[in-house]
């Protein structure tokens, strides 16, 4: 085993030593020869280099590993380990450079094209070259053109998508937020002034600023800049992050796909689709609930950003999980978006807008027709910051549900609807039909006739209007007869037709499977459980039975505590009550005689004092507290209350007795209440003139 390993022991390598780690050569017996050169022509050994390629690859984590040299004259107290980390620090920051292609007389040749106009002379060295993208232009040909439709700088961002546990993702991002967007430097410097003179220090700041800069959004303004100056920017980071190597999978940051997205994005840059247009604010103060300016913990006024699409993907989803599973007709939609709409203003209105007042409901219009009753009597406006909407002139637009055909498709329609004739149509139909100044509504293809109807078509157009959906769907209006088949938008012809090109394919795919199809039902007709005698096992199959109840919990699951809480309610035996004595069980008593334990408590028939049913001898009535005959009261026997009920609002109506006394026959006042009384009581065979079962009695003549 060899005891030393010279460079040509290394193989096919070459190593760059920054001036920094060398020193002077000092005579003495520490000094190591040099090896002599091998002139070999192996394949294993090379020559010295004579210009400098490339570089050594930085570590995975992207820092140049650290030693402590020890050299004769090199300090080694704790100035020099200070000093030797800074020239440490300057030495990554060269080689980091000089690999990306990008260091100080880059920026500044940059810094002047942009700045000063100063042109990159012929045969000048074009900075930020990299092998995923094409070649820069020169920064004097870059020109500052904007757009009226402005790009969602977030989703710039994202499109370039890299993963989620890459080493430098994080970097990544941040660094591209920091191109894309500039921080307004003044309010920075205040900013971090004032998180100082709390108690921050400028590690906790910067910290801070990386991993969570939404306290530096809400104070400070931030600009996209012009393209000359954001293609430099954006470019930088991804021509610095685009090769970084995870320590973990030692794969790049961005592959093949995420460098032409990254080429695309830097194409619409230079096209001003995402550079802010000039003298046009982002930035308004946030309000708070009673019109003042909110201010955050250091003393800045909070702002808002209305730049890019958050807010209006914010009502989208709104949308969708309020209205995306209602079954609901196209003009119960149209007046529940408007109605969504129309609040959704308002409530914006009274959070962003400067004295917008709060009238507490939807009704705008009712308070417009205030105003202008107020404005015209008193001369005066009720909210000055209000504005009438009555004010405004009407206008050709339209919203919810809109036409989307051509003149060209108009008039065809219009011609086939004075063919066919007048057409019933039902609510929802005429409510298209006026939506879209058409005499017939465009609807989807729904009914079996129309996709009949649309096999017959595709046979009948040429091969040449396949693709072209706005002509075919002009050539379907002969076929629409205002009953089962409708007109189609250019929309709905495209998406049947892929529909039904799909759906041909399978079936052309299905056909072709056929004698594979009939082998497999015969293969799979023939081995099937069966029982010795090869006649099928029928117990294979078991019949369905009924779902099985909730299982009862077994003994080692059962709680061990007697009571538990659930709810805040006390399930099982109360402890506190465990000491008590049980209440006294309560004695029911039989609501007309009164005796405890009566039979009469399961039914008054049962009863053996007091009788149920009326009409019976000697039958004793219960007292009763609202209604009481006061003839029985007065005239009955004592010992033996009667009370007939009826007597107690007329007392001439008394079962029993006379006003002034006397008993009535129950037989006489039955069969007989306008003839004599015989005043035989409720003795009924004493009565002189009926039998019991009403029968007259025949007078004895003396």
């Amino acid at each position: 085993m060899k005891s030393t390993v010279t460079l040509a022991d290394l193989g096919e390598v070459e190593i760059v030593v920054p001036l920094g780690m060398l020193s002077e050569h000092v005579e003495g017996a520490h000094e190591n020869n040099p090896p002599a050169m091998n002139t070999s022509t192996e394949s294993n050994v090379t020559s010295p280099s004579t210009t400098i390629d490339c570089l050594p690859r930085r570590s995975d984590r992207g820092q140049i590993p650290r030693r402590r040299l020890e050299i004769e004259g090199y300090d080694t107290n704790e100035d020099g380990d200070e000093e030797e980390k800074s020239e440490w620090q300057e030495l990554e920051e060269e080689i980091d450079n000089y690999k990306q292609g990008l260091n100080h007389e880059d920026i500044e040749l940059l810094r002047a094209a942009i700045f000063e106009s100063t042109e990159t002379g012929k045969g000048a060295k074009v900075p930020l070259q990299c092998n995923g993208l094409d070649d820069p232009p020169a920064p004097e040909l870059i020109q500052d053109k904007y757009s009226a439709m402005l790009g969602d700088v977030f989703h710039a961002m994202d499109r370039t998508k890299v993963p989620i546990k890459h080493d430098a993702k994080k970097s990544y991002f941040v660094a591209l937020r920091e191109a894309f967007l500039i921080w307004n430097p003044t309010k920075m410097t205040e900013l971090e002034k004032r998180m100082r003179e709390s108690g921050m220090t400028d590690d906790e700041i910067k910290e801070k600023k990386y991993f969570n800069a939404r306290l530096f959004r809400e104070c400070v303004e931030r600009t996209v800049p012009s393209p000359k100056i954001l293609y430099w920017r954006v470019r930088a980071v991804y021509a610095i992050y685009g090769n970084r190597i995870d320590s973990k999978t030692n794969q790049p940051l961005f592959n093949k796909a995420t460098w032409l997205k990254a080429n695309n994005l830097l194409k619409e840059i230079l096209c001003g689709y995402y550079s802010d247009p000039p003298d046009l604010d982002f930035y308004t103060k946030k309000l708070g609930r009673r019109g003042e300016v909110v201010t955050n913990q250091y003393g800045f006024d909070v702002i808002e950003c209305f730049r890019g699409t958050n807010r209006t993907e914010a009502f989208h989803k709104n949308l969708t999980v309020t209205f995306g599973r209602w079954h609901v007709g196209i003009q119960m939609s149209d007046a529940l978006l408007g109605e969504r709409r129309h609040r959704h203003n308002l409530k914006c209105s009274e959070k962003r807008r400067l004295g917008y007042p709060k009238i507490g409901h939807a009704d705008t219009w009712v308070v417009d027709q205030l105003q202008n009753l107020v404005r015209e009597n008193h001369g005066i406006q009720i909210y000055p910051h209000w504005s009438n909407a009555s004010d405004y002139t009407s206008t050709d637009e339209s919203f919810d549900t809109i036409a989307l055909h051509t003149q060209t498709l108009h008039d065809v329609l219009e011609q086939r609807s004075r063919e066919i004739g007048p057409v019933k149509l039902t609510q929802e139909q005429s409510y298209i039909r006026d939506r879209m100044n058409t005499s017939l509504p465009f609807l989807p293809f729904v009914s079996k006739e129309e996709c009949m109807a649309y096999a017959k078509f595709v046979l009948d157009r040429d091969e040449a209007d396949v693709s072209d959906y706005h002509k075919a769907a002009e050539m379907w209006m002969k076929y629409v007869d205002g009953d089962k088949i409708w007109p189609k938008l250019p929309s709905q012809m495209r998406i049947h037709d892929e529909t039904w090109s799909r759906n041909r394919r399978i079936k052309e795919s299905e056909e072709k499977a056929g004698d594979g199809r009939k082998t497999l039902d015969k293969l799979n007709a023939t081995i099937i459980p069966a029982k010795d005698d090869g006649a099928v096992n029928t117990a294979v199959w078991k019949e369905a039975k009924m779902p099985s109840p909730m299982p009862e919990p077994p003994s080692q699951a059962w709680r061990k505590a007697p009571f538990l809480i659930i709810g805040g309610l006390l399930v099982g035996d109360n402890p506190s009550d465990n000491n008590k004595p049980a209440p006294p069980k309560r004695k029911n008593r039989h609501r007309l005689c009164g005796m405890i334990g009566c039979p009469g408590l399961g039914g008054d028939v049962h009863c053996p004092k007091y009788k149920a049913s009326l009409g019976r001898k000697n039958e004793i009535v219960p007292p009763t507290k609202k209604r009481q005959c006061k003839v029985c009261r007065i005239h009955g026997p004592k010992g033996l209350r009667l009370n007939c009920v009826t007597g107690s609002g007329n007392q001439s109506s008394c079962k029993y007795f006379f006003i002034r006394g006397g008993k009535k026959c129950r037989l006489c006042q039955t069969y007989d209440a306008n003839g004599p009384d015989c005043m035989a009581g409720l003795n009924q065979t004493a009565c002189k003139h009926f039998e019991p079962n009403g029968t007259q009695k025949q007078k004895v003549q003396a």
